[in-house]
């Protein structure tokens, strides 16, 4: 085997698990999207998917599908816009959640605050971080109002 050849696979393999774990974190993204909006209990259209781009900033455009970008830290990161509406009012907020993924074999990785850690087709194993999620939202709309929006760690906010 020549050094290029050696090389050459061990490129095409880099490539190939590089998009294996892409795929596995696109995935991960759309059970995010399930299950927020199962948690919450919300209406269709609630939880979508937000585009962040490579700063993981959101310009509020919404996708059926997870617009994954790979942070600097070597997550993936995804936006979930939660869109809170009040039955029979115009008013609204919106707030995306950028979430980082890690993809492992045997375990997976959410990034909100702090990280999680999820059992591949373990229901249960979601449970601490929809909670968490859940607390940090509520605590996030009964603090003070500190300027245009009071963003909380990956949590970033906004009334429109």
């Amino acid at each position: 085997m020549t050094r290029y050849t050696d090389l050459a696979s061990k490129a095409i393999n880099y490539t190939r698990l590089f998009y294996e774990q892409r795929d596995s974190c696109q995935k991960l993204a759309f059970l995010l999207a399930t299950n927020i909006k199962q948690y919450l209990d919300a209406p269709d259209g609630a939880v979508q998917f937000a585009e962040l781009d490579d700063e993981l900033v959101t310009n509020w455009k919404t996708h059926s599908i997870p617009k994954l970008v790979q942070g600097k830290d070597g997550w993936w990161y995804v936006g979930i816009l939660i869109t809170f509406e009040q039955q029979g009012s115009a008013a609204f907020s919106k707030v995306v959640l950028k979430t980082g993924l890690r993809c492992l074999p045997d375990v997976h990785y959410l990034k909100l605050n702090h990280e999680h850690s999820l059992k591949p087709g373990n229901g249960a194993s979601w449970i601490p971080f929809l909670e968490s999620l859940v607390r940090g939202l509520d605590q996030d709309y009964q603090s003070e109002v500190a300027g245009a929006s009071a963003p909380m760690g990956f949590i970033q906010s906004g009334q429109h």
